[in-house]
């Protein structure tokens, strides 16, 4: 399952990373679902023996991403029905699924009780979660978003991915126990909590109250181990969206895990903003305060690697078409531009969670944007990110790529400033990356460059239409200096990415 994030599994050419992991689908409809194949789909669309509801019937958008990857909406075979269920689904899921008709199935039925076999009634009338965590609960996230984005952040294993990245999990820990000040006595605000790890944190730097603010299931989880760790007293645990719970004081403190890929993918930072404006008193701090982004020229074979497998797909699809007009007398050819598109879309054109080594790099990094939390607003992260950009080439060599990172700092706010700050960076490192990895973004051709020139341009980040946790990126880019390669390679470069 992916965090997050939006997966949309109609989509059948689209590949993810998750942490790490890529979640990729298959040409014709099957799905590899964390790395495993559900062989009854995969080898009977290969086959092109499947019935239509096999072949399109993953449905997209509505389900938790466990129950999304297993429920087939019409006319699926026993085989495949078979390798669906053998997917780890929580037991609710997995029921529904063997109870499943073999025609004519409700799918609205299924995904209602497919969420809340979960844990979480999205679509209940009164949208509150089906097992009452805390007398200040709010509503459930909206259905279609709870299936895109929150429903990952349910499972245990997900939670523990996380907590397991200690540069992520350490660094949250050194900025709460290094300023004790700026908690012992105070009211805290966890948004969204997962597990309660930052509230429990809080607690024992010596907050009187915290709240700790939970969208999913995953809250029940949070009670009982505040409980477990005689923190009961302390952490009150609520499950809802922040837009939606009301809290019976103000607070003066909120911290937050809020940062996605490319710190931007998520767009959760909104409502670590609506907390702020609605409860932060006047003078209060954020952990953490500040975030920046980074661009940077980098090496890399990936980029060689993608557009083989890129021409390795259209190989394929030339086979195939043979093979539809040899075998059935359809001739497909008439959909070669579209197969070609939806590939290059994919391959090339899609960013690629990445662990780059500091010696990949060819330049200096840019930091093209700066955020201060307590005052930026909505309304600015809404809008388009438009920056300039310089990075001076360092090392000659084509670049194969930009690779983009972030950094966060613990500054606390200038009436309350910590006594020791903290950084959490996502940047290259020897040691290996974060969680969040980088995004890299290939160049197709690449770039030549030679030591002494400068990487210019402006990048642009908007949220995706269709999913506003999702980005699309561009990049106008060329090279400046004296050398041959400038002169070469000087004139202006649009390059397009995805960030799913």
């Amino acid at each position: 399952m992916l965090e997050a994030h939006g997966a949309c599994l109609g989509n059948t050419m689209r590949g993810y990373e998750a942490r790490g992991r890529r979640l990729r689908l298959l040409p014709a409809g099957g799905a590899l679902v964390a790395g495993r194949s559900l062989a009854g789909c995969r080898s009977a669309v290969v086959a092109g023996q499947s019935p239509a509801g096999c072949r399109s019937a993953l449905v997209a958008g509505r389900l938790p991403e466990g129950c999304r990857s297993a429920l087939v909406a019409t006319g699926t075979s026993e085989g495949c029905r078979s390798a669906l269920v053998a997917d780890r689904l929580p037991a609710g899921c997995r029921s529904l699924l063997m109870a499943l008709p073999q025609t004519g199935a409700d799918t609205s039925a299924i995904a209602m009780a497919c969420v809340r076999s979960v844990g979480m009634d999205t679509l209940g009338s009164n949208g509150k979660a089906s097992v009452k965590v805390s007398e200040l609960d709010g509503k459930a996230p909206e259905s279609t978003d709870y299936a895109n984005y929150f429903c990952t952040y349910a499972f245990l294993y997900h939670q523990k991915d996380m907590l397991e990245d200690h540069k992520r999990t350490g660094a949250y820990f050194q900025a709460v126990m290094q300023n004790r000040r700026q908690f012992s006595g105070k009211v805290v605000l966890d948004v969204g909590t997962g597990s309660g790890i930052l509230a429990i944190f809080a607690a024992r730097a010596g907050a009187r109250k915290v709240y700790a603010v939970e969208a999913t299931s995953m809250a029940q989880h949070a009670r009982k181990l505040v409980q477990h760790n005689g923190l009961a007293g302390v952490v009150e645990v609520i499950q809802g969206t922040v837009e939606t719970v009301s809290l019976p004081e103000k607070v003066d403190v909120i911290i937050s895990e809020w940062m996605g890929y490319f710190l931007l993918r998520e767009s959760m930072l909104d409502s670590v903003l609506v907390a702020r404006d609605r409860f932060l008193k006047p003078g209060g701090s954020l952990f953490p305060s500040h975030a920046r982004l980074y661009l940077a020229p980098m090496r890399s074979t990936h980029a060689h690697h993608r557009k083989a497998e890129f021409q390795g797909s259209m190989e394929g699809w030339a086979g195939f078409t043979q093979d539809m007009r040899q075998y059935y007398g359809v001739d497909m050819g008439c959909l070669n531009e579209e197969y070609r598109r939806e590939q290059q879309e994919y391959f090339l054109e899609t960013s690629a969670w990445a662990d780059v080594h500091p010696s990949q790099l060819l330049g200096s990094p840019a930091c093209f944007m700066r955020y201060d939390l307590l005052t930026v607003t909505l309304e600015e992260l809404a809008a388009p990110l438009k920056a300039e950009f310089r990075m001076d080439v360092l090392d000659s060599g084509p670049v194969d790529g930009f690779v983009g990172y972030f950094d966060v700092q613990f500054r606390g706010s200038p009436e309350n400033p910590t006594d020791y700050e903290v950084l959490l960076s996502t940047a290259p490192d020897p040691t290996g990356a974060t969680h969040w990895g980088q995004q890299t973004f290939t160049l197709n051709p690449v770039l030549e460059v030679t030591a002494g020139d400068a990487v210019v341009g402006e990048i642009t980040v908007v949220r995706k239409k269709e999913n506003h946790r999702l980005m699309e990126v561009t990049v106008a880019h060329r090279v400046v200096g004296a050398s041959p390669a400038a002169a070469t390679a000087g004139h202006l470069r649009i390059s397009r990415y995805h960030i799913e």
